[in-house]
């Protein structure tokens, strides 16, 4: 179900193991970056079946049971995804679904949050409204500066606004509701959030009939100070972290309790915590694989992709996760075989490429690149960035060597603001067109 960003290696791993893969589209009106993607692996596709030209999901079924292949799971390949897919495997009566009763608290930042609340874990406080009086209204009555405000059914970090004041709201408000975001829904509501002062990080899990397992934990750096955006916050870079530690122990068993909390009962997920000094506070529950990347760095960092974990939940018979998976204190700790960073490019300005970032960045020389991963061609328009979708791309960096790692991001990073010799080089006009 929408193979996009991430899902593409569902793909790899799905054909390696010999199965014909059967792709549905939820919504045909998806961001660019998705698009690319898909058109991109068609070779790997058995059927393309479009949601839309189907009234319901009894008339989809109907054209999936009509196909001359045996469904034997519904996985959903990215954000886009998911909803549909837990109404398909429901339908289906899948035998590794997480059913519908708890979908919304899955998929929606607001509604995951009141679930928490609700169940006695930690959250965070928060209104979610589409009118901007409301928004204003419970800011005035919160009282402390600065708020978060974000699409409450957005993708990753997509369209997160940092808010100092009322004025700020009214901007996050008239740029998030009624925009249409990387899924190719209508944004219809904020969730403003009061602002989790803390380190940020991400904590990777697979699970199976309720019972999770850790396979990375990962720092994730913000900024919230661009000059040309100040009002976004941006994800900088994401770092393997060992798998225990006291830190890194209390992130787990929040994110265990969190999960159990929303109904997931199987398969991947990749979520977002603040560590903050009342202990983890959830950010956002996103119940699919690691975007983009994250299934490779994964397997670089530790050997195992976390594609291949999800597919020996789905379709091979749990006998990886039954071999790891222990409870309690004793629990699976992945190994780290390498230090890894995922580095998220941020562009200070706008421009049309007159060079490839594979090609500027691979004249550095860096040690510790291992891949640029840009869809960004020469000619291409590039706007200042603000959020992850407007992010030029990211980079790879694989090292035995945590000083080189950081030595290379400040490299990159200096090469970022180098507007002469820097790693953007960039016309004001495509350089197939010319102004008469």
């Amino acid at each position: 179900m929408d193979p996009y960003s991430s899902g593409r290696f569902y793909l790899y791993e799905l054909k390696r193991r010999g199965y014909p893969i059967v792709v549905v589209r939820s919504s045909l009106d998806v961001g660019a970056y998705f698009k690319k993607v898909f058109d991109s692996h068609k070779e790997y596709f058995a059927a393309i079946i479009d949601f839309p030209n189907y009234a319901s999901v009894d008339e989809l079924q109907e054209a999936l049971v009509s196909l001359p292949y045996t469904i034997v799971a519904v996985i959903a390949g990215s954000d886009v995804g998911v909803e549909l897919a837990d109404h398909l495997a429901e339908k289906m009566k899948m035998p590794y679904g997480n059913g519908t009763e708890l979908l919304q608290q899955r998929i929606d930042k607001a509604s995951m949050q009141d679930q928490l609340r609700m169940c006695g874990i930690p959250a965070a406080e928060q209104i979610k409204s589409g009118q901007i009086q409301d928004l204003l209204l419970w800011a005035r009555r919160w009282g402390k500066w600065p708020l978060v405000a974000k699409p409450s059914g957005g993708v990753g970090s997509e369209g997160i606004f940092f808010c100092k004041n009322e004025d700020d709201i009214v901007k996050a408000h008239g740029e998030i509701v009624g925009a249409t975001n990387p899924k190719g829904v209508v944004n219809s509501a904020v969730a403003l959030q009061e602002f989790l002062d803390g380190e940020e990080y991400i904590v990777d899990c697979i699970s199976h009939e309720g019972r999770h397992i850790c396979v990375a934990i990962w720092y994730q750096g913000k900024r919230r100070d661009l000059a040309w955006s100040p009002t976004s916050i941006m994800t900088t870079y994401n770092e393997l972290l060992d798998p225990a530690g006291e830190i890194q122990n209390k992130l787990v068993n929040y994110t265990f309790q969190v999960l159990d909390a929303v109904g997931f009962k199987h398969g991947p997920s990749h979520n977002e915590l603040m560590m903050t000094e009342r202990g983890p506070i959830l950010i956002e529950v996103n119940a699919r694989m690691h975007g983009v990347q994250g299934p490779r760095v994964i397997e670089l960092s530790t050997g195992t992709n976390k594609a291949e974990y999800a597919c020996d939940i789905f379709v091979g018979d749990q006998k990886l996760f039954n071999s790891l998976y222990k409870a309690g204190p004793s629990r699976f700790l992945y190994p780290v075989k390498s230090q890894c960073f995922q580095l998220v490019l941020c562009c200070p300005r706008s421009g049309y490429y007159t060079r490839t970032l594979q090609d500027t960045i691979g004249a550095l020389q860096l040690p510790s690149v291992i891949e640029v991963l840009s869809a960004k061609q020469v000619g291409d328009f590039q706007a200042a960035s603000i959020d992850l979708p407007t992010s030029p791309g990211t980079v790879l960096m694989v090292h035995h060597s945590s000083a080189q790692l950081e030595a290379d991001m400040r490299k990159i990073r200096e090469a970022e603001e180098d507007l002469l010799e820097g790693i953007y080089s960039f016309s004001s006009i495509p350089e197939n067109k010319t102004i008469v």
